[in-house]
């Protein structure tokens, strides 16, 4: 660390700062708890980002978080995922990441999870929930992006029912909202050329029909 600073004097307090460190990497390494990752979190935070040691040790505590979280999906933790670089975390969502990140994982070869993968699995979930809490034509667009990058397999197609079932709900609830991508989304057989005809039609019967 000192070289790479360029750091030609130490004190006391920076010697026990880098003892206090190393120490916290081993525990981090052996178990990866919410409390242990924050510790070395608060470690680092003293010593100067920009030198190479400290990008390393990060991408090294990481990796070994990243191999705990892999170990098992049932027991990932928020801050886990946040110190590997997981965005887009929602506190209350945590227990259908953990579901789905297990689920994903048994069907994905290799069977260990990438932080792309994982990511992609956190969208998929944020965004079907999205459109499910606030269902619109965007939100139930972006979920459905979301859900396609996802490789293919039972998670994805879960999700993709999930999507339909929102998508019809939203055109029966809001006939004049409907397009030819709301249908395309809710996988109804229709042809293009009577599209029109379609939305017509359901735009005034749907108000009428009881919920």
């Amino acid at each position: 660390y000192l070289k790479d600073v360029k750091k030609e004097t130490i004190t006391k307090v920076e010697l026990q700062l880098i003892i206090d460190v190393v120490n916290a990497v081993e525990q981090v390494k052996n178990n990866p708890t919410d409390d242990n990752i924050q510790r070395l979190n608060d470690l680092l935070a003293g010593l100067d980002p920009n030198a190479q040691i400290v990008k390393d040790t990060k991408q090294q505590v990481n990796g070994s978080i990243l191999d705990t979280i892999n170990g098992d999906f049932t027991n990932v933790t928020e801050k886990q995922l946040e110190n590997i670089g997981i965005n887009d975390l929602i506190t209350s969502r945590l227990p259908q990441y953990q579901d789905a990140l297990e689920e994903y994982a048994k069907e994905h070869d290799p069977k260990d999870l990438t932080v792309d993968d994982i990511q992609k699995v956190i969208d998929a979930i944020n965004g079907v929930q999205d459109a499910k809490d606030n269902p619109t034509a965007d939100t139930i667009r972006n979920a459905h992006d979301a859900v396609n990058n996802l490789d293919d397999g039972a998670l994805k197609d879960k999700l993709l029912q999930e999507l339909e079932d929102i998508t019809i709900e939203y055109i029966v609830n809001n006939p004049g909202a409907i397009t030819e991508e709301l249908f395309d989304f809710a996988n109804l057989d229709t042809d293009s050329s009577r599209m029109d005809s379609y939305i017509e039609y359901l735009n005034d019967v749907l108000p009428g029909m009881p919920k």
